[in-house]
Parts: structure tokens; sequence; C-alpha cells
């Protein structure tokens, strides 16, 4: 299980905890293949961010609970209009519990947002990475011109 991860990990938490198979899942999401999905289940590969993105909206999944263990594993329904204004009209309590998931909702959006900036530091960290390795390549491709070229030349005693 090299590939296996915390993420893929609770991806797959997810769906058994959803009571949907694998094939349901691979059979409803463009990203994702029924090799790879099989794959991931078996722990050789990782699930990706793109499939962790279909997932969570196709499911209704909460992404920041797969990404860090935290929040609730789905995301609460959005409020339509119309249950809006009953809510105006409701007693206090239910207003004050209203808020407090409107709370709960700016908090995870916050925490989504600190996960995004943080993968975006990871993802320019194996860019700088790579840019790195590129530059050694290209030393290492003029290193070894110079070493062919100086093999043909005929040698001087």
């Amino acid at each position: 299980m090299d590939a296996f991860n915390v993420y893929t990990s609770r991806f797959l938490e997810v769906i058994d905890s959803l009571k949907i198979s694998d094939y349901q899942v691979w059979n409803n999401l463009e990203s994702l293949s029924k090799g790879t999905m099989s794959k991931i289940r078996c722990g050789r590969v990782g699930v990706s961010m793109n499939v962790l993105y279909e997932f969570c909206n196709k499911y209704n999944v909460n992404a920041n609970y797969i990404l860090t263990g935290e929040g609730e594993m789905l995301k609460s329904e959005p409020a339509s209009s119309d249950s809006e204004s009953k809510t105006n009209k409701t007693s206090a309590p239910y207003q004050i519990e209203t808020k407090n998931i409107n709370i709960d909702l700016h908090g995870e959006q916050i925490d989504s947002k600190r996960t995004i900036e943080v993968l975006i530091k990871v993802i320019e960290t194996y860019q700088t990475r790579m840019d790195d390795l590129l530059n050694v390549i290209e030393v290492l491709k003029n290193e070894n011109t110079d070493l062919k070229e100086q093999l043909q030349k005929p040698n001087v005693s």
C-alpha cells in the first residue's frame, strides 16, 4: 500500500459509509475509471485531487473532512429561499441555531480556504523542485556533450 495516504483512506471510508459500491462511484465520476478505482481500493495508487473534487460535489461530501479529517463527513443541505423565509417567522431558539450553523459553515469555508492555500504551496514547492531538476538535467546534458567531444578528438601524445 505504497500510494495509500490519509485522504485516500478517508475517501474509501466515505464510500463505505455512504453504502455505495465502487461501481457506482467510478460509473458516476468522469475523472475515475474502473481500473483506477480498483487500484485505489487495493492501495496501489492514491486518489487524485480531481477525483476528490468531483466525488465531493457529486455525493455532497465535505472535502475538508477528506483532506484534514476535520468537520462533518457530509455537507449540510443548502437552505432554499422558502426555508429562509420560514426561519425568519419561527422562534428565537431556532434562529440562534441557524446562526450557529452559518458560523460553522463560515468556519468550514475558512478551513477549506486554508487547505487550498496549503495545497497551492505544496504545488509551488514541487514546481520549484522540478525547475531545479530540469536545470540539473540541462547541466548533465552539457557535460555529456563535452565528454563525447573529448572522446571523439584524436588522442595526441
